[in-house]
């Protein structure tokens, strides 16, 4: 059969910028964006919708409203690696002002800027079973393929990200100029670091030795948001991140320019940071059988886990029962701050010549 998939890939955005003239030295700005980008990738069904169930195979997809995505291979033989479905849905606001005012020798700027930004993901990677060949029981992988006995065969479930990311910024700068020849610029922002947080709470953490109240089965030291220390975003905000900036421009002679700057930048964490949580227990389950009994029913004394449902209730969160050993694939320091970098520079400029 021929494998294929559908991709299909969006982006608009919007802009309104009002720009108001309150006095001749009294100036406005205030800016409004919008920007969307949406990506739907995915399997096309193959023949008359082929399955592996309808080939016999006793392993139940994870997701079947969708396609069959058929993965896996047979050692130089052949690979199937068609794509998987993929849904995402980034979208961002923003919300800006500027204030300018001129008095007496002083350019002074003051405004804000609110920005949040969402990112909606299905990833159905593996929500089919996987199966791999590799010779290992009759030296020829073909072999193997032909009499059913696959050396891996891998399965998981639907993962959903619904991250939500709010930053908010404020900031004063006076340009003076103290001379004709001499400007001075000091000026601070106020960055507040607001953790990036998971709508459906789907983030774990790692804190030796404390034991989870809101998944009291989970293995000692994993961590949810609602437990004790741990706020949604994983770990505390930080309120106090403040950048001073500072320049100086400085002409002595006409020929001669002196500069100097130095600032304080801080780094924000990149949204997608925090889809790896979906791929944890209890939130989506990832199995590898080594060995399976065979590709028509590899799961053949077995708990089959799929379709898999996770827990959405306070009783289903008390009940549930973590597939062991579980894996702790990321986590957040409870002191984690977001970064931040200094720059400066100084120069002199002196004209030699003239051109």
């Amino acid at each position: 059969p021929v494998l294929t998939s559908d991709n299909n890939f969006d982006t608009q955005s919007v802009m309104g910028n009002y720009t108001w003239t309150i006095t001749p030295s009294l100036l406005n700005t205030a800016q409004l964006s919008y920007s969307r980008l949406f990506l739907n990738r995915g399997p096309l069904p193959v023949g008359n919708n082929v399955t592996y169930q309808t080939l016999g195979v006793a392993a139940v997809a994870d997701t079947p409203q969708y396609p069959t995505d058929y993965r896996g291979g047979v050692n130089g033989y052949w690979n199937l690696n068609q794509n998987n479905l993929v849904t995402i849905l980034n979208q961002t606001y923003m919300v800006f002002d500027n204030v300018s005012y001129m008095t007496h020798g002083h350019m002074l700027k003051f405004g804000g800027e609110f920005r949040h930004a969402t990112s909606d993901r299905y990833t159905a990677n593996l929500t089919d079973p996987q199966f791999t060949f590799n010779g290992q029981f009759t030296t020829n992988a073909f072999a193997d393929f032909l009499i059913g006995l696959p050396s891996v065969m891998s399965q998981g479930s639907l993962r959903v990200n619904a991250i939500r990311s709010p930053e908010m910024s404020f900031f004063f700068q006076d340009d003076w100029k103290l001379r004709s020849n001499l400007t001075v610029s000091m000026g601070v922002r106020w960055e507040p670091w607001i953790p990036d947080y998971d709508a459906n709470n789907q983030l774990s953490v790692f804190r030796p030795g404390q034991q989870s109240t809101v998944y009291p089965t989970a293995p000692l030291g994993t961590l949810f948001p609602g437990d004790q220390g741990v706020p949604r975003g994983g770990v505390p905000g930080d309120w106090k991140n403040l950048a001073p900036r500072f320049g100086l421009a400085w002409n002595p002679t006409p020929k001669t320019s002196v500069r100097a700057a130095y600032g304080i930048f801080y780094d924000t964490a990149a949204i997608h940071q925090l889809s790896a949580f979906s791929s944890n227990q209890p939130f989506s389950v990832q199995v590898a059988i080594n060995d399976p009994y065979s590709f028509s029913d590899p799961y053949h004394g077995l708990v089959d886990p799929f379709p898999y449902l996770p827990a959405t209730t306070a009783q289903g969160r008390s009940q549930y029962q973590f597939l062991l050993p579980t894996v702790v694939g990321e986590t957040l320091s409870p002191g984690l701050v977001n970064g931040y970098m200094q720059q400066w520079n100084f120069s002199i400029q002196r004209e030699t010549a003239q051109g």
